[in-house]
């Protein structure tokens, strides 16, 4: 799953970055933008008892202040972790985040980024139900893709970390998503 990911993530990359060879320049600050992003999600933690992949989507809310930092206020969430025995592994957080945009040229521009926030995990299986909650943070970094003044592509990694009661819950996204700039 997480190679067909990849293959395709890089694939619509180099789409786009083909299609926007004209200096298409985006948002330099004063924007408001939506995002929605989709892709994996990874947790080593809990490998050794069933899978440890599971479906990775979120969105959110931010503004971008000027060429080289925005915020937003995201939902993330992890869904499908299976942990054998029939029991199953769903993780979300709502986080606010800090972005600073290294802006190499007119149109491609990496990024690190921090957020923190609340999360909780909800296990099931066997008609029970268990979750927990707590404080959240997480790291990313990625590349964005101006494809119009209105609207970005990024291509992301992000480290997400829930603690609750026992181990802390540990995933590695891997996403691509659109921005929408009003």
């Amino acid at each position: 799953m997480f190679k067909k990911f990849l293959i395709s993530s890089a694939c619509l990359v180099a789409m786009t970055v083909g299609a926007v060879a004209a200096d298409v320049g985006g948002p330099t600050g004063g924007a408001w933008y939506l995002r929605g992003d989709i892709g994996a999600s990874f947790s080593r933690d809990y490998s050794v008892f069933g899978s440890d992949e599971a479906v990775a989507f979120g969105a959110g809310i931010g503004y971008q202040y000027s060429d080289m930092f925005r915020t937003d206020i995201t939902f993330d969430s992890a869904v499908g972790y299976d942990l054998n025995f029939g029991v199953d592994l769903d993780t979300y957080s709502v986080l606010l985040n800090g972005y600073f945009d290294l802006p190499l040229n007119s149109f491609i521009k990496p990024y690190v980024g921090a957020g923190i926030g609340y999360g909780w995990a909800e296990a099931s299986g066997g008609g029970a139900s268990v979750d927990d909650d707590g404080f959240a943070f997480a790291g990313m970094a990625g590349v964005t893709v101006d494809l119009t003044q209105q609207m970005a592509l990024d291509v992301g990694y992000k480290f997400r970390n829930i603690s609750v009661s026992g181990q802390d819950v540990q995933d590695h996204m891997v996403r691509a998503g659109v921005r929408f700039y009003f």
